[in-house]
């Protein structure tokens, strides 16, 4: 995982659910990208949760100090607030999440009566044509803020309703 690009897995994975929307249909590639995070969120979890016992470290800091039935946990032995839903150990890796919905709400993995044939294979055409670089900011736009013309006060703003509204 710390090897990875977020760009380019994103990238063969819009080429893998394309493929499985041709064969089996939309609704089954939303299910196989669902299926896909959660693993990875449960592998990354199971992975880390390993390496801190090998090496005796501490858990993540929790916010809370509760902890959750081992019937309801993936993770019988950790508490939920273990868990790293934020890639807080592979900092390339934070921003997959918002890819990976960036994609499930992108016109390419709608299942409604709006996605006409002709604009599905638009979409279709586009998405596998891009470069990966091109294809995060296609899926998930960056936001920059400018103080001045060409004074550039900030960049990689979180695409939130906060941030537009400050």
């Amino acid at each position: 995982h710390s090897t990875s690009d977020p760009e380019v897995l994103v990238s063969l994975l819009t080429h893998k659910l394309t493929k499985a929307a041709i064969e089996e249909g939309v609704k089954e590639a939303r299910l196989l990208l669902q299926d896909w995070i959660t693993i990875l969120y449960t592998e990354y979890n199971e992975r880390i949760s390993r390496s801190r016992k090998r090496h005796g470290s501490e858990t993540l800091p929790s916010s809370s100090s509760s902890s959750s039935s081992s019937s309801s946990s993936h993770f019988p032995e950790e508490e939920s607030s273990d868990l790293d839903l934020f890639f807080n150990e592979i900092p390339q890796l934070k921003i997959l999440p918002r890819l990976v919905f960036g994609l499930l709400k992108n016109p390419l993995m709608q299942t409604d009566a709006t996605n006409e044939p002709d604009r599905w294979t638009f979409y279709h055409h586009l998405y596998s044509s891009l470069s990966p670089t091109m294809l995060r900011r296609a899926l998930y736009p960056v936001l920059s803020s400018y103080g001045a013309p060409n004074n550039l006060s900030s960049s990689q703003i979180v695409l939130s309703q906060a941030s537009l509204e400050s």
